[in-house]
């Protein structure tokens, strides 16, 4: 599996673009869990699901005129969402507005079968689905999607998520 990787507080070039346009047509692994199906904008033939993860704002919004300039429509699942200062947190607005998807990386970026098996599925959903929620609604920012951290899950884990969001994404399944 390959991981898309920017060098943080970096500006996006056309050049990093085009690199990950590349890698997310040659890497089919980017996994959209929705009870088995992908959803898409456009019905009409195949696309790219192109995504970001954790909380690189300040790099990513410096994409911005690059992704107006090809039609790109992005995922961002956040995380440590409480950590974003009003500057970032008014970037992804613009971001949103834009038409780009604000997504759920969880609250403390938590390993989710790590915790689960630690605690119970109830606490992990209590201590750090929830709260992400909340945080984000509070800025106008309903994440409907997430990301497994590390795409560490189960089944379980996924059809307690299923309840909250409509799309979860994550890259094995742990028995």
């Amino acid at each position: 599996s390959i991981k898309f990787a920017l060098i943080r507080n970096s500006s996006m070039t056309k050049a990093n673009l085009i690199y990950l346009l590349v890698l997310a047509v040659l890497n089919a692994n980017i996994i959209a869990y929705n009870t088995g199906e992908f959803e898409t904008a456009n019905k009409s033939g195949p696309g790219i699901i192109i995504t970001f993860d954790d909380h690189s704002v300040e790099s990513w919004y410096s994409a911005r005129e690059l992704f107006n300039e090809y039609g790109a429509h992005v995922t961002f699942f956040i995380d440590n969402y409480h950590e974003l200062n009003t500057n970032e947190r008014n970037m992804l607005r613009v971001l949103k507005r834009d038409g780009h998807e604000i997504a759920s990386h969880g609250l403390n970026h938590l390993n989710a079968l790590d915790f689960v098996n630690s605690n119970s599925l109830e606490a992990y959903i209590a201590e750090e689905i929830i709260p992400s929620i909340h945080m984000m609604e509070k800025d106008n920012l309903k994440p409907t999607s997430f990301a497994y951290p590390f795409g560490a899950r189960t089944e379980e884990i996924d059809a307690a998520l299923l309840e909250i969001f409509k799309i979860i994404r994550g890259y094995y399944i742990y028995q």
